[in-house]
């Protein structure tokens, strides 16, 4: 289980039924006597496919760099 405020990414579906990544934060809020949750769903699908294009782009110059 993970504590209010750890950011945590999920596979979400848009209404055509396609997927996508979303991270979500869970973060408590107070007003006045009551305690509330609020939940932040952000997109993070661009993010994971750049972080996996560049992780492809420096292996690859990396191999490049070793290889005459």
């Amino acid at each position: 289980m993970r504590r209010l405020g750890e950011n945590r990414t999920l596979p979400a579906r848009h209404r055509d039924g396609s997927e996508f990544a979303v991270e979500i934060g869970l973060f408590p809020v107070r007003g006045g006597d009551d305690l509330f949750v609020l939940g932040v769903f952000v997109d993070v699908g661009n993010r994971s496919r750049m972080d996996r294009l560049k992780d492809e782009f420096v292996s690859t110059v990396s191999h490049e760099l070793r290889t005459p």
